[in-house]
């Protein structure tokens, strides 16, 4: 299993040596996550994110998520074990948490998704770098994604997503691409306007603040999100907006299912 452990260029050092303590003590995506001994210090930042996130999400994140990370019910105070992440979504969706080092090989990423397997860190951000972290910390993997995984639709995406990349390898770059745009950085229209479903800005009290005012919203077309690049180091520019959850399945997840059964769909229907 290929895993790159990365620091930011502008991480502290005394960071980067708890980054990496952490980081020895993943068991991979088969085994089982050890209890991490997070300090007082780590826990706080984990609530100041709260705190930052509280206000944004209750005015840009989508209702149906805002409903799952109720039922998830993780503590806004400390920072959860994956066990106990694992506990919660069983009886929800039926997913489990793996503890990984760092970034995941996409075929490594996808396949445990496939069997509802969430690989993840355990390290988290430190605490003058609160608002946008590119490296997938525990606040992005528990505070973004355990949250769309407690959703039944969304959680569903992920595992359609697994599929496709066992059935169209070679398509591999193409399935990371719509799931960046869609899972990680997709957003849905309401009556109240632009409202965000990825665990990218679900996790990011800078970027979810941001996105309505500054980002390019699209219409959800699967063409048009295959010939946009991204870059995972800085706020996304160009975001594809659905009219709702299940849009998004129909779109999305009809192209991850059309590749499950080799027919691929490239646009919106």
């Amino acid at each position: 299993m290929l895993v790159r452990v990365k620091s930011a260029a502008n991480a502290p050092n005394a960071y980067q040596t708890r980054q990496r303590a952490v980081a020895a003590m993943a068991t991979g995506i088969d085994g089982v996550p050890i209890h991490v001994a997070y300090t007082a210090e780590e826990h706080h930042t984990r609530a100041h994110a709260h705190t930052l996130l509280a206000p944004v999400w209750e005015q840009y994140a989508a209702l149906p998520v805002r409903a799952a990370a109720q039922a998830l019910d993780l503590p806004p105070d400390q920072i959860p074990q994956l066990a106990q992440v694992t506990g919660r979504l069983q009886v929800l969706t039926g997913f489990r948490y793996a503890s990984v080092a760092g970034t995941v090989g996409g075929a490594e990423f996808f396949g445990a998704l496939a069997r509802r397997v969430f690989p993840s860190t355990q390290f988290i951000r430190w605490s003058g770098n609160s608002e946008y972290t590119p490296e997938p910390d525990v606040l992005h993997e528990i505070g973004g994604h355990a949250n769309v995984l407690a959703h039944p639709q969304l959680a569903s995406l992920h595992v359609l997503a697994g599929q496709a990349s066992v059935a169209a390898p070679a398509l591999l770059t193409q399935i990371a691409a719509v799931f960046w745009y869609s899972v990680e950085f997709g957003v849905v229209h309401s009556s109240a306007g632009w409202k965000a479903y990825g665990a990218g800005l679900l996790s990011s009290p800078g970027e979810l603040g941001w996105f309505t005012q500054h980002a390019e919203i699209r219409p959800l077309d699967i063409a048009d999100m295959l010939d946009t690049p991204y870059d995972i180091s800085s706020f996304q520019p160009v975001l594809f907006g659905a009219d709702s959850l299940d849009h998004v399945v129909d779109i999305v997840g009809g192209y991850f299912t059309s590749l499950i059964h080799h027919a691929p769909i490239t646009s919106s229907y």
